[in-house]
């Protein structure tokens, strides 16, 4: 199976998100579907039976706050030619959360990505160039409170990520006076 913890977004933030992809970024080749709107926590790969069970486990026993993300930029990276949203500044509780995932998945022996972290929603998949910036930045701030184990799967025209798993995060309260 193919794997990756991360955070989904609620319907309506992926079709607000959908929308402002539509108005405000040209036609591009790639559109990856809103129903696959989410941010990667940390990639796993093909894991096993075996490798599972920890992870589930493990995960489980995290206690961490919930959050708020604000999407301002677009960004893109050149390698999977991949379009994407992005946050200037990542909470605590989101590093922490990061953090301890990939540290299961390394525990499993699982090849965790090594390069820096960066909480991104990716808007289009195999763009053949980093296309023109928005007249209109992107402005969405989403609240996360639960993250999920998802299964990549191949469904003929494309791939569909599915939750198999999901655990709520701790809920963060503040007062305002």
């Amino acid at each position: 199976m193919r794997l990756f913890f991360g955070l989904d977004l609620a319907p309506q933030d992926k079709i607000r998100i959908a929308e402002w992809r539509e108005k405000v970024l040209p036609p591009i080749n790639g559109e990856v579907p809103p129903a696959n709107f989410h941010v990667t926590l940390a990639f796993l790969g093909q894991v096993t039976q075996a490798q599972l069970e920890p992870l589930s486990i493990g995960a489980s026993k995290l206690d961490v706050k919930s959050f708020s993300l604000r999407f301002e930029h677009i960004g893109y990276f050149s390698k999977p030619k991949a379009l994407w949203l992005g946050c200037e500044s990542i909470p605590a509780p989101l590093q922490e959360l990061q953090r301890a995932l990939s540290k299961l998945a390394s525990a499993q022996h699982l090849n965790v990505d090594k390069r820096e972290y960066t909480p991104h929603i990716t808007l289009f998949r195999k763009c053949a160039e980093n296309p023109p910036v928005p007249l209109l930045p992107p402005d969405f701030v989403l609240k996360f409170d639960a993250f999920s184990l998802f299964c990549s799967e191949n469904i003929g025209n494309g791939v569909f990520y599915r939750a198999m798993q999901t655990w709520a995060l701790t809920p963060s309260f503040s007062f305002s006076s």
